[in-house]
């Protein structure tokens, strides 16, 4: 069974148990924080002024801040 069809038997599991509005929520919830970090990020540290080779700790931070994101997303089904 290949990774998307394993995928969609999870997603089917989750709707089945879970419902679909509580899973598409969840990624809503579990993605502002993440939103509100890399907005915060990009006004306030102003990375294009700054250019660089190597991406500073704010930026390593944002960078890992979108994996937990990433996975809410595709947990809820919705995938961008």
């Amino acid at each position: 069974m290949t990774g998307a069809a394993r995928a969609v038997v999870w997603l089917m599991y989750l709707i089945d148990i879970l419902d679909r509005r509580k899973l598409i929520f969840g990624g809503f919830i579990g993605g502002a924080p993440h939103i509100d970090y890399s907005g915060g990020y990009i006004v306030l540290a102003k990375p294009a002024r700054h250019p660089s080779t190597t991406p500073s700790i704010a930026g390593k931070c944002a960078i890992c801040s979108s994996i937990p994101k990433r996975c809410l997303t595709h947990l809820s089904g919705a995938v961008s």
